[in-house]
């Protein structure tokens, strides 16, 4: 029988690190803890662009003390300016009726699954290919799903970074996309 649980260092889904004084503060005691975290980009100004991510994300790993391994995750503020050809959306929408044997069974979530693609697809601008429904399937089968979103977000990025390289020459810094 085992008698020990080992935690791996976890995500943080949502941090602020904020910037300059704060960020060098903060950060330590966030990497020390997580092995990753999706940092938000509500700084003042906001993060909106491509750019100003990436250069937020090299102040970030600047700021990080050495030794420490941590990936930080970064996202951009959505305003009515931001470029849509920097934005591409993704979604693995998941409904499964039956639950675990304790569980009473659920009714609508697999139907409620396909419906909420369809709005997002007609509302929310995510294109057909982007959106992965899984209804009543397993957890193997959702792993290999987000597997293939995210590898699917990262052709996408290449190709985004390619058009902005050729925009603008030489005036382009890489972000890191890391793998599930």
């Amino acid at each position: 029988m085992t008698t020990t649980l080992t935690i791996r260092r976890p995500d943080d889904w949502h941090v602020h690190l904020r910037d300059g004084e704060v960020l060098k503060g903060v950060l330590p005691y966030t990497a020390r803890q997580f092995a990753r975290a999706i940092v938000m980009p509500n700084l003042s100004p906001p993060m909106t662009d491509v750019a100003g991510v990436s250069a937020y994300r090299d102040r970030i790993l600047a700021a990080l003390p050495q030794g420490i391994d941590f990936t930080p995750l970064m996202t951009l503020y959505l305003t009515d300016a931001t470029d849509p050809d920097e934005v591409e959306r993704f979604a693995l929408i998941v409904g499964n009726n039956v639950g675990a044997e304790d569980e009473q069974n659920l009714r609508y979530a697999e139907s409620d699954a396909a419906k909420l693609a369809d709005v997002l697809g007609a509302l929310g601008g995510f294109r057909p290919e982007n959106l992965i429904v899984l209804q009543g399937r397993d957890a193997g089968t959702m792993r290999r799903s987000l597997i293939a979103i995210n590898d699917r977000s990262k052709d996408q990025t290449s190709a985004i970074l390619q058009r902005l390289e050729q925009q603008a020459p030489g005036q382009l810094r890489v972000i890191n996309i890391q793998q599930l």
